[in-house]
């Protein structure tokens, strides 16, 4: 399932939900919390202001969470370790990588513990969800006829670049080419695009309109592995090296059914989530004496 946008609990209301738990934690351990000039302020002080900043909020969260362990256990619906890693590595991966996600759990006093259970949590959400909304094969080819143009294959190359400020620095770098020298190692000491000099000049993959025209029209017509004579352009001149290159293709219905479903359910649960949430609440008996 598509998971891009967290549209029942998103990976910051995840992390205050659990910040608040392990305040309201701290407050039930603690007698005194900290002291100003010997003044102490108390666990009793720091529950008050935790329950009238935040009380409503977690407490809803807190019911939410309920309601949804209630009705997963009534459909038989359960979340794998395996799934639960795979959406950890989105949200590793959303932060820019594992040391900046582990820095902001660190810093929010949060464990990888608790964080695993709220992305149960999210989980069995969505998998409600998918299950209310119950598409049909109709639904699916409906959507896929009025939404073609989502799932075709776009012509794509997949590049690297050395970008250097004179003629005179391009062909020299192209003769260190053709003496054996490599590619990625010539990006790193002579190229001026410094986003990505140190990854050998990677450009990754790109459609038609993405770059400059002149570079353009060069690399789509480039074989791969190919190098090119150097391409002058506003920012210099160019030695492109085509590492791949993707044909246009129609996407047909029967290769990209999995796909059409993931983008649909995405739409939809974004677009009918409020009215699940009242639709399920409504269900049961909830009483907050907060």
């Amino acid at each position: 399932m598509s998971s891009t946008n967290k549209t029942v609990l998103t990976l910051v209301s995840v992390l205050a939900v659990i910040a608040i738990g392990s305040l309201l934690f701290l407050a039930n351990q603690q007698t005194t919390i900290a002291s100003v000039d010997g003044e102490k302020i108390t666990e009793e002080e720091l529950k008050e202001f935790l329950i009238d900043s935040y009380g409503t909020q977690a407490t809803e969260a807190l019911v939410m969470n309920r309601v949804i362990e209630l009705e997963a256990d009534e459909k038989d619906i359960v979340v794998t370790e395996e799934e639960i890693e795979t959406e950890l590595a989105k949200y590793i991966d959303q932060s820019g990588g594992e040391e900046a996600f582990l820095n902001a759990i660190e810093s929010n006093g949060l464990t990888m513990e608790s964080l695993e259970k709220e992305i149960n949590m999210y989980l069995k959400s969505e998998k409600l969800m998918a299950d209310w909304l119950d598409f049909s094969d109709e639904d699916l080819e409906s959507y896929f006829e009025e939404n073609r143009s989502l799932f075709d294959v776009e012509e794509q190359v997949e590049a690297s670049h050395i970008l250097v400020e004179s003629l005179e620095t391009a062909e020299e770098v192209i003769e260190k080419i053709n003496d054996g020298e490599e590619f990625s190692e010539l990006a790193l000491e002579y190229s001026t695009d410094v986003s990505n000099s140190a990854t050998g000049g990677e450009l990754g993959y790109f459609a038609r309109n993405a770059m400059v025209p002149e570079f353009e029209e060069v690399a789509f017509q480039m074989e791969v592995e190919e190098i090119s004579d150097p391409v002058e352009t506003e920012y210099g001149f160019h030695i492109i090296k085509v590492t791949d290159h993707i044909e246009q293709e129609t996407a047909e219905y029967n290769n990209v059914k999995d796909e059409v479903y993931d983008t649909l359910l995405e739409e939809q649960v974004n677009a009918q989530h409020s009215v699940w949430v009242e639709e399920l609440l409504n269900k049961y008996e909830i009483e907050y004496l907060i």
